[in-house]
């Protein structure tokens, strides 16, 4: 049930590049038989590479749920990511070939489509991915920076919560910090340190404008938020009970998700204006890529 939620989460956070992915899997895949015929290429047995796409792509779905490659994609850079998806590749075309020799048909199919067919697949998706990541990246360097802090045993269902979908956040998340206390509930791949004292070596690199406090203890709550809010920054957290009670919180929505709204009024207009620099300068960035 556990890998069953996981898994659901996966679809939801990266829908877009699921999607991409299929689409670009295949394309490539029907398009290296339709290269060859338009040639003039003789191809030997030609339809059943064809007849047999479908099971392709569905295996190739399958095994990408299963590895949940696409976590921390934005993270990697080109040489990770070409490994990432060779390594999917070559899992799927294996299984795929088993498939092949249990219904007898392996030796009917033609070895230089199959060739093709693999190399095509890889190239396109590995393009189609980076075309992607760098239109998201736009996306990213205009969203407010955001720092999670939360219990360790909670802190995957936290970002479960907290993040909706790649073009669906209105931020950008810098770091995970946790509590320390128990078993640390984490496989994502955000900057991450446990214990709440490492929250100060976050605030000065990642230029943050606000943050997302759960925690059960209410006096390190109390502690916390009044430690982001003299840096500067706007706190947001949970619609649990608390004895706070700030002058300046309110009900506010953070990408969908319900949350109690911290600011001053120095702390609002310094969020407020690093945010409209942000948004300026990814403006002006993809003006000049223009």
């Amino acid at each position: 049930m556990k890998r069953f939620r996981r898994t659901l989460i996966y679809i939801k956070r990266h829908f877009d590049f699921l999607l991409l992915d299929l689409f670009a899997f295949s394309l490539a895949y029907y398009a290296s038989v339709w290269i060859r015929r338009s040639l003039k290429i003789p191809i030997h047995h030609s339809e059943l590479f064809m007849e047999y796409g479908t099971v392709c792509i569905i295996i190739y779905f399958v095994i990408e749920l299963l590895n949940q490659n696409l976590n921390g994609i934005m993270s990697r850079n080109f040489p990770k990511e070409a490994k990432v998806v060779l390594l999917q590749q070559l899992s799927t075309w294996s299984v795929y070939t088993v498939f092949l020799f249990m219904i007898k048909e392996a030796h009917h199919f033609s070895r230089a489509i199959y060739v093709t067919a693999f190399f095509m697949c890889s190239f396109v998706v590995l393009i189609a991915r980076s075309l992607w990541k760098n239109i998201s990246k736009m996306h990213e360097r205009a969203a407010e920076k955001l720092l999670i802090v939360c219990e360790s045993a909670r802190a995957q269902s936290v970002l479960a919560r907290v993040l909706p979908g790649t073009f669906e956040n209105e931020y950008d998340i810098c770091a995970v910090i946790m509590n320390g206390r128990g078993e640390a509930d984490y496989h994502d791949w955000y900057p991450h340190a446990e214990g709440l004292e490492h929250i100060n070596d976050f605030l000065p690199d990642h230029k943050l404008q606000a943050a997302y406090v759960e925690l059960d203890d209410a006096d390190e709550e109390a502690r916390t938020i009044e430690l982001l809010l003299n840096a500067g920054i706007v706190v947001h957290r949970s619609l649990g009970d608390s004895r706070l009670n700030y002058a300046g919180q309110y009900i506010d929505d953070l990408s969908g998700l319900s949350v109690i709204t911290i600011d001053g009024t120095e702390t609002s207009l310094v969020s407020r204006a690093n945010k409209f620099w942000n948004r300026l300068k990814a403006g002006l960035l993809f003006r000049d890529n223009q």
